[in-house]
């Protein structure tokens, strides 16, 4: 499970990638500065997580949340700019 919680003004989009640059999963529900994706990942594969602003017009920070065997947090500062 990701869970992306935002500064105010804020309305994170998570997007789910797999090794191969195929998009497995989104969670976008549009309203507040919480959003969650859950998703069962497979040990032998890549993935990349993209996080942003849903409507792409504004910056501030997201703390990212990773629940899964060794759970793990990180901030990852959103830039409006592209």
């Amino acid at each position: 499970t990701f869970t992306a919680t935002a500064d105010a003004g804020i309305n994170p989009l998570i997007a789910l990638y797999g090794g191969d640059g195929t998009l497995l999963a989104v969670a976008n529900s549009s309203h507040g500065t919480t959003e969650t994706l859950t998703y069962t990942l497979s040990a032998d594969e890549r993935y990349s997580v993209l996080v942003r602003d849903a409507e792409g017009d504004n910056a501030g920070n997201v703390d990212l949340l990773i629940d899964g065997p060794a759970q793990t947090a990180v901030t990852v500062p959103l830039d409006a700019e592209p």
